[in-house]
């Protein structure tokens, strides 16, 4: 029985266990104090009234700024703005020198190398927030089986049809049923741990807002001048820095899972991830790795937050003594993101359940049909001996028509000779037909037997198959030779399928016209239908209902059969 998980789809090869494993060995090695980048920048003075700040000055400021009105012609309250900037200004030029130059409007060079240094820390993390941006409901599902595992299992387990087994009966209230108990699994989250994933999501969404900061913008505008020093005129940079304002004096704290998180969707991990076979020792060794550089990065951008006040800087670009830091947006449809996610995979675990259901229901007929206890494949199958086994996109199409000829066919054949020597067809079409269908069936059996011959150890492609074994490394060029043998095969394979399911089909045809007691202007019946095999006519009858329903049977057999190997196809 086919039952994938979830997660198993999001992250290929690392089981549920296994991610919370790595996150127990990463929060060993992180550090809570570094990932925080809760730091509180002065802007004491933001959103206030300029005319009660001016209110509140000393009787000698307010008087120098009338008497400095009187001879300027300037309003006392854009005055006012001047002073309370050049104050901030001058504070800044005190405690942060050689950042800024604001006698002549210049930031100055120790800003442009933190700046550029602060964009590599942007480039580290960029990559994992274009996975997340791609598919936010997806990650948040991941983000919560490492903050809730407990309740991912309880989901994956309590909300799947596979519980019921294959042989339950597929009604609405079914499907139903499951959705509301997904939803009851949801709205029960413990308040702890709603706001442990909420809070991750934040901090996922601040990395977001930092990787898309406006960096090539703010240093493209520095120029170089003879000194070799970078420089760039305070004004104009105005918009960017307030951007980068209103991200770095809203951080967050990133949390261990949320780097976890970032790690296994990374391309990154995705080339040590393959398939069933991951290195867990790898991976856990490559995602320690990563926790590392991560907390380098987070203290990086800690340690500009702290050494460059960038809310300040904002005010003197602005020139704007009320300058406020703007807020982060929120992700409050989180929730409804991370529902719909998990309803998105109980879709596809519906799916897969009625698939799964037909493979079953399938597997049933076809026992009874080759009276056999597992799936008839056809006997050398070499894929199946190189490198612990490969996909072959046809391989139940494959088995199935060579079953179906060695089991079936011998005893269908008996009353087809039969019709062929004895039958007198009402329509000469109709014996064209049956006779260019026969030959059909005929060929396709023989060709079958062949196929199978090629793919021994002595035939053509047996022997490709071999050549490539014993190089015993999987290089590229071996992988590039066995595709190209595959793709051969899967294309015989197919135009067979297509032969066999169209003599069936014709075969049905005939017989329905043989059988039919109604006038048919396409298939009719045989002149001697009544007194064919003579004495035993009744019982050939009978055998030719038999073989009518079982072409029709196997008619819709083959269809399935195919439909499997496509979505196994897919899958691989």
């Amino acid at each position: 029985m086919e039952n994938y998980t979830s997660f198993d789809k999001l992250v290929m090869g690392i089981s549920n266990d296994e991610r919370v494993n790595l996150l127990k060995k990463l929060e060993s090695n992180s550090d809570p104090e570094k990932q925080n980048i809760e730091v509180k920048q002065k802007n004491d003075n933001a959103g206030l009234d300029i005319t009660i700040r001016y209110q509140k000055e000393s009787f000698f400021v307010r008087l120098w700024l009338r008497l400095k009105s009187l001879f300027t012609s300037n309003g006392i309250e854009y005055l006012y703005n001047e002073y309370l900037v050049s104050n901030v200004a001058k504070e800044v030029d005190k405690d942060y020198p050689n950042l800024i130059d604001y006698k002549n409007g210049y930031l100055l060079e120790d800003f442009y190398i933190k700046v550029t240094e602060l964009k590599k820390v942007a480039d580290f993390f960029r990559p994992g927030i274009s996975v997340y941006e791609e598919n936010q409901g997806a990650f948040f599902v991941f983000l919560g089986s490492l903050i809730t595992p407990e309740l991912s299992e309880t989901l994956e387990t309590e909300v799947s049809p596979y519980k019921y087994g294959l042989d339950r009966e597929v009604t609405s209230e079914l499907r139903a049923s499951l959705i509301r108990k997904m939803e009851e699994i949801l709205q029960s989250i413990p308040n702890d741990k709603r706001m442990k994933l909420y809070d991750s999501i934040r901090s996922i969404e601040w990395l977001k807002y930092f990787t898309k900061l406006p960096f090539e913008r703010l240093i493209s505008k520095f120029v170089t001048f003879v000194a070799g020093s970078n420089t760039c005129p305070i004004d104009s940079v105005s918009s960017e820095l307030s951007s980068f304002a209103r991200v770095l004096c809203n951080g967050k704290k990133i949390h261990t899972e949320v780097l976890e998180a970032l790690y296994l969707f990374s391309e990154q991990s995705q080339k040590i991830i393959v398939g069933a076979n991951a290195d867990t020792d790898i991976v856990n060794q490559e995602g320690e790795e990563y926790l590392k550089k991560s907390i380098e990065q987070i203290s990086l951008i800690k340690m500009f937050i702290t050494s460059i006040p960038i809310a300040s800087l904002a005010t003197i670009a602005t020139n704007s003594s009320v300058y406020e830091v703007e807020k982060l947006g929120g992700i409050e449809d989180w929730f409804i993101k991370y529902k719909n996610h998990w309803k998105k995979i109980f879709d596809q675990r519906w799916e897969n359940w009625l698939r799964d259901k037909k493979k079953y229901a399938m597997n049933e007929k076809i026992k009874e049909l080759f009276e056999t206890t597992t799936f008839p494949f056809i006997p050398n199958r070499p894929w199946q001996e190189i490198w612990g086994g490969i996909p072959f996109s046809k391989e139940y199409t494959l088995g199935f028509i060579y079953a179906f000829f060695k089991k079936v066919y011998p005893n269908y054949n008996k009353v087809l000779k039969v019709i062929m020597v004895e039958g007198d067809f009402i329509q000469r079409e109709n014996r064209i037909e049956f006779t260019d269908t026969y030959n059909m069936l005929n060929h396709i059996a023989q060709t079958i037997v062949n196929i199978n011959e090629q793919l021994s150890p002595r035939g053509a492609y047996g022997i490709s198959f071999n050549t490539v074994i014993k190089e015993s490394l999987r290089t590229i060029q071996g992988q590039t030779k066995i595709n190209n043998l595959l793709a051969t095969i899967e294309k015989e394979v197919a135009s067979l399928a297509t032969q066999f399911s169209e003599s069936c089909r014709k075969m049905q045809l005939i017989f329905t016209g043989i059988l039919s007691n109604e006038k048919n202007t396409r298939y009719d019946t045989l002149v001697n239908i009544s007194t064919i095999q003579g004495k035993t006519n009744i019982q050939f009858r009978q055998q030719m209902k038999e073989v009518h329903a079982g072409f029709g049977d196997i008619l819709d057999l083959v269809k399935d059969i195919e439909t499997i190997d496509v979505s196994y196809a897919n899958k691989s």
